[in-house]
């Protein structure tokens, strides 16, 4: 059984082009131009786990389950995929969407946390938390930061924080 990646991918561009977006994802059936080695594309669920991309799933989609958080200039989606990020739909969005797209994700399993940027078919950034810097469980089932805090209560908020900074340090090289 794969382990469950926790993905928020924001969908960046002009009305237009989220419409565009949306509708790829909604009634795409053609699989001639998706790359290889895609398997994420067909595990990619929302909160419900119903399937995600129906025109390239068995699964229907029941667009009653919104898939989508529209908002002024993106489109949010929220879904789980197996071991990892769908890096490869990611790609493929941003180059048949032309649009960017950062996408926030959480694989507690895999001690994967991160951040990464897409536009064109690449990956331009990632930014994760680094082996050393998850916190470790100690006897009593609490969890405790590289620096000693206990994090127990606020995982995720000191998770943030971390990607934040490394977010922060790169703004002020450029």
């Amino acid at each position: 059984m794969a382990n469950h990646c926790i993905n928020n991918i924001t969908i960046i561009g002009s009305p237009f082009t989220l419409s565009k977006v949306k509708q790829l994802i909604l009634n795409n059936t053609d699989t001639s131009n998706k790359p290889e080695n895609f398997d994420n594309w067909f595990c990619f669920t929302d909160a419900t786990g119903e399937y995600m991309f129906p025109g390239l799933s068995i699964h229907p989609c029941d667009e009653e389950n919104t898939l989508f958080n529209e908002g002024e200039g993106h489109l949010l989606i929220t879904g789980t995929s197996k071991w990892g990020p769908p890096e490869q739909l990611l790609k493929y969005l941003s180059h048949v969407g032309k649009c960017a797209i950062e996408t926030e994700y959480d694989e507690p399993g895999m001690l994967l946390y991160g951040r990464s940027w897409y536009k064109d078919n690449e990956q331009i950034l990632e930014i994760k938390v680094n082996d050393s810097e998850f916190g470790e469980y100690n006897e009593e089932d609490r969890c405790i930061a590289p620096d000693g805090r206990d994090i127990t209560d606020c995982e995720t908020e000191y998770y943030e924080e971390v990607l934040d900074r490394k977010q922060q340090e790169l703004k002020n090289l450029l």
